[in-house]
């Protein structure tokens, strides 16, 4: 490894963006090199400036959890967009992730689930889950859809995603329920996010609200990584991000 840490560095300090990313990526495992946050962040920098989308949406998650460098969401949306904008499923998961919780942005659930889709489109199981909490739930207001709750914890749950598996269960339990159990529906089946006053227009098949911790909660501990939530471990996995 530190043969292979020294030719990287040699195309890093060329100018090499993936050469920058991968010694970044290095430093932040501490495989061939110390570990050591700073230099992860320096080499993730020098990356991201030259558009390497994962070196992007790398600081981008730094900066929200500050590691290293003063917490800022504002540098974390403008990283994770630059990322995202390039079709980085972490950038847009994370993005999604900030305005869900009105971190650098305002706080848009719609604007949050258009990148969770995008994000969940490519695979990435974090944003299958969140979907498919946030449609079943409707927490914070969301527009609640059972149908596609189910097909979005399915696909996590397909890639082992236990949690995914745990809340599918909770809610082919709650379908066999009548839709009269289920509050929050409007004359028409529909109803309006109430944490940012929009509306998707979403049919709704049957709603309720989430037993435990709320999932706009459970995503704002994980932006600071705090602990002693059911989703504590989800700080973590931020955290393997990088």
């Amino acid at each position: 490894l530190q043969k292979a840490v020294q030719w990287f560095r040699k195309a890093a300090d060329q100018g090499l963006a993936v050469a920058q990313y991968i010694i970044g990526n290095m430093y932040s495992r501490g495989e061939g090199v110390t570990h050591d946050h700073k230099e992860t962040m320096k080499w993730f920098l020098k990356a991201a400036d030259q558009g390497h989308a994962q070196a992007q949406s790398k600081v981008g998650v730094i900066y929200t959890l500050g590691i290293s460098v003063s917490q800022d969401h504002s540098k974390a949306v403008k990283w994770c967009r630059k990322a995202a904008d390039q079709g980085d499923a972490d950038g847009q998961y994370v993005l999604g992730m900030l305005y869900q919780n009105g971190k650098g942005v305002a706080r848009d659930c719609i604007e949050a689930a258009r990148w969770y889709r995008k994000a969940a489109g490519q695979g990435d199981v974090n944003a299958q889950r969140t979907l498919g909490e946030m449609y079943f739930s409707g927490a914070g207001g969301f527009p609640a859809h059972l149908e596609l709750a189910r097909s979005f914890l399915s696909a996590a749950e397909a890639q082992g995603d236990e949690e995914a598996r745990e809340l599918r269960i909770k809610l082919d339990v709650a379908a066999r329920h009548s839709p009269s159990e289920f509050p929050g529906l409007d004359a028409h089946g529909t109803r309006q996010c109430t944490c940012c006053g929009r509306g998707d227009g979403t049919e709704l098949k049957l709603a309720r609200g989430a037993r435990g911790l709320c999932i706009v909660e459970k995503n704002a501990n994980a932006l600071t990584g705090r602990k002693g939530t059911k989703n504590a471990a989800l700080g973590n996995s931020w955290r393997s991000m990088i």
